[in-house]
């Protein structure tokens, strides 16, 4: 994969066969079939084999890492960057994957061997949180938070923040590219610090629930109160006014 997308498209459009420590995986790619992809694979692979007389793990292991080296110095981090890094795009089963969109980066995991089911997985999502990754209800397509009623989604270009009783988009993090639609940015790296973010005002509101944070400072004898809320632009629409609290004012 570090020399090039070697992946063949199944007849039906949307499965997509690549390799895995499953040897029927490698059988499937290396005879040639009603598969879409086959002289491209059959490149690769000679490219490959033209690069060393003789193969180690050692010199298997650096023809990853400059490919990585390479993308990182870049700045442009392509689908198939993802699928060398992280561990969780290669699950080692029948190296299936599923693209109904046919987008560049919505290749979800498939653990079946002819259909989706609720071992299916968003590989982005479960890099990220896979203890919080829905695979009963969504097979693996969503990160669900119910502390604080939200859950995400990937697209091919965003991370949405979405209401779980409506539906409705709270907020979008689109992930940049560039005019060719290469992410410019690692979104694996982006997932991790959303979520991180999400995680802690979920301890936040927890500790503060049902509180008033009161502040008091003594003028001329009375007391000025002021009421402050925790509020988080992360998760809301609302905008709010930010205030800075002055040393000598005590916490009640």
């Amino acid at each position: 994969m570090a020399n090039g997308n070697y992946g063949q498209k199944e007849r039906n459009n949307w499965c997509w066969q690549y390799g895995s420590k499953n040897e029927k995986a490698w059988e499937e790619l290396f005879h040639k079939s009603g598969k879409s992809g086959f002289d491209e694979t059959h490149k690769i692979l000679i490219l490959l084999l033209s690069q060393a007389q003789k193969f180690t793990d050692d010199s298997l292991r650096k023809i990853r890492d400059d490919f990585l080296s390479s993308c990182e110095a870049s700045g442009l981090y392509p689908w198939r960057y993802y699928y060398v890094k992280y561990d969780a795009f290669r699950p080692g089963t029948y190296g299936l994957y599923s693209n109904e969109s046919n987008e560049r980066y919505m290749f979800s995991v498939m653990l079946g061997r002819t259909r989706w089911n609720s071992n299916t997985y968003m590989p982005y999502l479960k890099e990220a949180d896979v203890a919080n990754l829905d695979s009963e209800d969504t097979r693996g397509e969503r990160l669900v938070y119910e502390g604080r009623n939200r859950y995400i989604e990937c697209s091919n270009a965003a991370y949405h923040l979405r209401d779980v009783k409506t539906g409705k988009i709270v907020r979008d993090f689109p992930i940049s590219q560039n005019q060719k639609g290469i992410d410019t940015v690692d979104r694996i790296i982006l997932l991790k610090k959303i979520v991180s973010l999400i995680k802690r005002s979920i301890v936040s509101i927890g500790r503060f629930a049902g509180r008033r944070l009161v502040f008091s400072r003594k003028i001329k004898g009375s007391a000025t109160l002021l009421c402050f809320q925790l509020h988080y632009v992360l998760l809301h629409k609302t905008h709010y006014t930010c205030y800075s609290i002055p040393n000598n004012w005590s916490c009640l």
